[in-house]
């Protein structure tokens, strides 16, 4: 799958680097945890479109007018359509139960959600609805 982002070593080095710089980092055994205790899944979840608006691409005909179409405007469909079309869920599994792993799993969620292509791919909004 193109949306797995396995704890590959650039990904760990770019991790380990932001948990060293942090304040955590004396509590934190980053050395101890390893590539396949932390799995992240970044998956996008639209309406079959990317970020575009699907309705977009209907045509509306009306009895009038047969052989003529339009496409609609957005108040001519609904006044409820989202602003955004797209969200981006970003899933970070843990798979050891013990507390440095989860330390670790926290910090690097947090830092790699606050990091520049994260706040790309969600237009910059970045609301987080962190469970961890």
């Amino acid at each position: 799958m193109d949306c797995v982002i396995c704890w590959l070593q650039p990904m760990k080095e770019f991790f380990c680097s932001l948990i060293s710089s942090s304040s955590n980092a004396s509590i934190i055994k980053v050395e101890s945890v390893t590539h396949q205790d932390i799995c992240v899944f970044v998956v996008p979840v639209n309406w079959g479109k990317g970020d575009k608006n699907p309705v977009d691409s209907v045509y509306f005909y009306s009895k009038d007018s047969v052989f003529s179409n339009h496409s609609s405007n957005y108040c001519d469909v609904s006044a409820m359509l989202p602003k955004s079309f797209q969200e981006i869920q970003v899933h970070v599994l843990c798979r050891r139960s013990d507390s440095y792993a989860f330390q670790v799993a926290r910090c690097c969620f947090d830092n790699y959600w606050n990091c520049a292509p994260i706040k790309t791919l969600t237009n910059g909004t970045n609301k987080s609805n962190s469970h961890l």
